[in-house]
């Protein structure tokens, strides 16, 4: 397989071995259902899932709204809304219940600017993905993690929070070590 490239490559590993083709046929087969949703290949790539965004009330949890490909993030998980209006203000998801059972927004210390490790892989572009645009030269950033992210911001009502997103990535444009090693830059 070419580790460089961003899709799967299965039709090759079935024709370089005896039991390839049985093997990938089998695998294409596959679903079941994990940890973080539903696992099951359309077209060789691996299907979008929908994700819950819960609030966790101790021991328990309690569903605040969801994240779907297509959504993005919203209250309920059908029903007539776009992705224009799926995220317009904090009435979107379900109020966050905080400590001491409050639903009132803790009013956090004032932070000079957030930066935010983006780690750069070639896989789950449903969680982060960054797209350069050749012809401005500015930088997207997309995916799940970055819409809780920024959903978070706007419940949260934190005005006062500047933010920048920030590439793990070396000068190849590759990830510049281990998650681990993306953690171990945090400055406190």
């Amino acid at each position: 397989m070419n580790p460089n490239s961003s899709g799967t490559e299965l039709n090759i590993f079935g024709s370089s071995s005896r039991i390839g083709p049985r093997l990938v046929k089998e695998i294409l087969n596959v679903k079941f259902k994990g940890l973080s949703g539903e696992f099951h290949l359309v077209n060789g790539q691996l299907k979008s899932s929908t994700f819950e965004i819960f609030n966790v009330i101790g021991k328990g949890e309690r569903v605040v709204g969801y994240w779907t490909p297509d959504k993005r993030i919203s209250r309920k998980l059908h029903s007539g809304e776009t992705l224009e209006n799926s995220i317009t203000s904090s009435n979107e998801l379900r109020k966050i219940i905080w400590a001491g059972d409050s639903t009132l927004t803790p009013q956090g210390l004032a932070i000079p600017k957030l930066r935010i490790g983006i780690p750069v892989k070639k896989g789950f572009k449903e969680f982060v993905d960054m797209k350069k645009n050749v012809h401005t030269n500015e930088t997207s950033y997309l995916g799940f993690s970055i819409d809780v992210f920024r959903a978070a911001l706007k419940a949260l009502d934190f005005k006062n929070i500047s933010y920048e997103f920030f590439p793990f990535m070396n000068e190849k444009g590759e990830m510049n070590g281990t998650y681990d090693d993306m953690l171990h830059q945090i400055v406190e």
